[in-house]
């Protein structure tokens, strides 16, 4: 888990920045704020975004992306990075009332990116830094790894899946940072088969069940 943001915004010199530490300790405070009101309401801490307006969510989106993809790709050692796209505006509607009810706040996965490792070990040491990374705060995941995930829920696909903010002075300069991104990690043998064919395959099973 991250380090406790108040710990962080009092770490000593050459840890962090002032400016970033005090934006990053008042980003926690309003983040994990508003989970705790989510899960009063709905019963559930899942990450959320802050707003629930897509075409909000989409202009922050294409704002955020390249800065993403190129934090993620200077972290991506022993690694391989496969920078993504911002999820099209046709998907995200669809995504939005297959499976969200139309709450756009539950879209967390507009800007996503994913680094993929020959083994587990380097899974490890990859989540380890993040940990300790002043400019990316993990709020959230789900390890599809684990030997109780049931692989059904992602049509049999494994990997970890990590909901993550960008607390660097870009993106509090732009008023980014309460956006959620997604940052899948995976392993080579599992990720080769994403596939033309696999893709194609997944694409059924997700309109079958409607996701």
């Amino acid at each position: 888990s991250r380090p406790d943001a108040d710990a962080r915004a009092t770490s000593s010199p050459g840890t962090s920045s002032p400016e970033v530490a005090l934006p990053f300790a008042l980003a926690f405070t309003q983040f994990f704020a508003k989970l705790e009101q989510l899960r009063e309401i709905t019963g559930t801490a899942k990450p959320r975004q802050f707003i629930d307006d897509l075409a909000v969510l989409l202009a922050q989106a294409a704002a955020l992306n390249t800065h993403f993809q190129g934090l993620v790709a200077a972290r991506a050692k022993g690694g391989k990075h496969r920078p993504g796209s911002v999820k099209s505006r046709a998907r995200a509607i669809e995504k939005l009332y297959r499976s969200y009810g139309g709450d756009a706040s539950r879209l967390i996965d507009l800007v996503r990116t994913i680094v993929v490792f020959d083994d587990i070990d380097g899974v490890v040491a990859f989540v380890e830094a993040l940990c300790d990374d002043p400019a990316l705060a993990v709020v959230g995941s789900k390890n599809a790894l684990s030997a109780t995930f049931d692989s059904r829920e992602n049509a049999g696909y494994r990997n970890i899946n990590l909901s993550v903010l960008v607390v660097d002075s870009l993106a509090f300069s732009q008023g980014l940072d309460a956006h959620v991104c997604e940052l899948q990690l995976g392993i080579a043998p599992i990720e080769a088969l994403r596939n033309e064919e696999g893709h194609a395959n997944y694409i059924k099973w997700r309109d079958i069940n409607a996701e």
